[in-house]
């Protein structure tokens, strides 16, 4: 397999780790949809979606700068070395011809039950 995307794979998972660890919720939201049915909401709903990226696009470039912010918690937890931080944003910032997806994001919704 190709080395760059094992890299990837790997900042994704610690991206993700990141932010389940600041907010409490995995990262794809998953348990959304339950959460709203366990607080008593009717009729809910919930679809997600991607968005497929190339490098050197826009929202990958707003994965590196991503990535530039989040560099002293990704070393610091021991998930990503400063190397690899450093090649997936060089990586990113070049269209190497390679196309990936977005992380999932989801959304979800539902009603007030009658009374």
């Amino acid at each position: 397999m190709d080395p760059s995307y094992d890299l990837g794979l790997k900042v994704k998972a610690a991206v993700g780790s990141i932010f389940a660890n600041m907010t409490g919720f995995d990262t794809e939201c998953l348990r959304l949809p339950g959460m709203l049915k366990d607080a008593g909401l009717a009729d809910v709903e919930a679809e997600g979606g991607c968005k497929h990226t190339h490098g050197g696009s826009p929202s990958v470039e707003s994965m590196a700068l991503l990535l530039e912010q989040l560099r002293g918690a990704l070393e610091g937890a021991g998930l990503l070395t400063a190397e690899e931080v450093d090649q997936a944003i060089a990586e990113g910032r070049v269209d190497s011809g390679r196309w990936g997806y977005s992380p999932l994001i989801v959304a979800a919704w539902g009603r007030k039950p009658s009374a």
